[in-house]
């Protein structure tokens, strides 16, 4: 691997762990707080939905984008449905980060709620899909650069 891959791949788990320092830090302030503030499982989807997102993305086989079908055996349009399930990897990051922004504007800014683990809710699930994508786009340098 080169130094592509292996800073991209220092700064994608730093992102990774940042973003969810962020989230569980949120949690302990909010839950210490009691009351409204307490967090429930609705508020962990788009920070799960996003790890979901970082492993998808991480395990695809890029290559497949533009395989022929003779390279696979007995498989039919694998090059079209790689791109469907890169399509649907794609949806479900965004749709996290979607879903987390909706969160924050709909349960942790009204009533007397304290909208800190909203926000770090919200940039802890993109600071977690960026780390993602970083990881994605180092690893294909680094397997051009041979």
């Amino acid at each position: 691997m080169s130094s592509y891959g292996k800073l991209g791949a220092s700064i994608s788990g730093l992102l990774f762990g940042t973003a969810w320092w962020l989230f569980i830090d949120g949690s302990a302030k909010s839950n210490g707080q009691g009351g409204v503030n307490t967090v429930e499982f609705l508020d962990a989807l788009p920070m799960t939905g996003a790890t979901i997102f970082f492993i998808l993305l991480i395990s695809f086989a890029w290559d497949r984008l533009d395989a022929e079908d003779f390279e696979y055996s007995g498989c039919a349009n694998v090059a079209a449905w790689a791109r469907i399930c890169l399509f649907f990897t794609i949806m479900v990051g965004m749709g996290s980060c979607i879903g987390a922004g909706i969160l924050l504007t709909t349960r942790w800014m009204k009533d007397d709620r304290d909208v800190y683990f909203g926000v770090m809710q919200l940039i802890g699930t993109i600071v977690l899909f960026v780390s993602a994508v970083i990881w994605r786009v180092a690893r294909n340098a680094a397997a051009e650069s041979y």
